[in-house]
């Protein structure tokens, strides 16, 4: 597991950059899993304060994690959605979000716990290390239902051309 440490560098790879270099490490499980991928980067987009391969960490958890929720749907409709844009507050959104079943009233926030899990495989150790990450990066991660189906977790880091 890489270390979460509290130094933050400016790295436009935690933007643009990352986004494709994650969708480069899990291209296989997509095609495997009969799984469309969808990017939206906004052009232009500004660099994230962050560790690079901690934020591709992150995208790539999420990645993964919505490409087996999404095993439980037919294979036409598995969609999984890649975005960074500029957040409201001074910063970079990432969002990631499959059509997959969606996440249960009851499992919303148990997800985050360690040892937690909702797949019959697994340690139920991803989401609580992405949280851990974005936080140690200033961010905050967090769920919302997708409106076409499934789940889209999003967490913003501060732009790095702030200053911050």
């Amino acid at each position: 597991l890489p270390a979460v440490s509290g130094s933050r560098a400016a790295s436009p790879a935690a933007s643009a950059t990352g986004v494709r270099e994650a969708l480069l490490l899990i291209e296989i499980e997509c095609r495997q899993g009969g799984v469309r991928v969808e990017t939206a980067v906004a052009p232009g987009l500004a660099p994230a304060f962050g560790d690079e391969i901690q934020v591709q960490q992150v995208v790539m958890n999420l990645a993964r994690n919505a490409i087996d929720a999404m095993l439980a749907v037919p294979g036409g409709e598995r969609t999984l959605r890649i975005e960074a844009a500029p957040s409201g507050e001074d910063g970079v959104e990432f969002r990631v979000a499959d059509r997959g079943p969606g996440i249960a009233d009851d499992d919303r926030e148990r997800v985050y716990d360690p040892f937690y899990t909702t797949k019959g495989a697994g340690l139920g150790i991803g989401l609580s290390i992405c949280r851990t990450i974005v936080e140690a990066h200033g961010g905050r991660l967090w769920h919302d239902r997708n409106p076409g189906g499934g789940t889209v977790f999003r967490f913003p880091l501060t732009d790095a051309s702030d200053g911050a």
